[in-house]
């Protein structure tokens, strides 16, 4: 479901105290707005990116120098 749509639902959850619950929306702004009733099953956009991020790092660290071709 697009980040558009479930700020939207969980907006209108909010206002009549109902739970939202989000299977697969990444958009950080769906859990960070403060709302108390809306939660995500997956981690969102930040966590992926950092993990993505240091575990390429972790990658390049262990793959071995390149030779220089002659």
């Amino acid at each position: 479901m697009p980040a558009s749509i479930c700020l939207a639902a969980s907006q209108a959850a909010a206002r009549y105290d109902l739970p939202y619950v989000v299977d697969v929306g990444v958009a950080d702004a769906i859990v960070t707005r403060g709302l108390k009733n809306t939660f995500r099953f997956g981690p969102g956009f930040g966590v992926i990116a950092k993990t993505a991020l240091d575990n390429l790092a972790t990658h390049q660290r262990r793959r071995p120098a390149s030779r220089p071709r002659p």
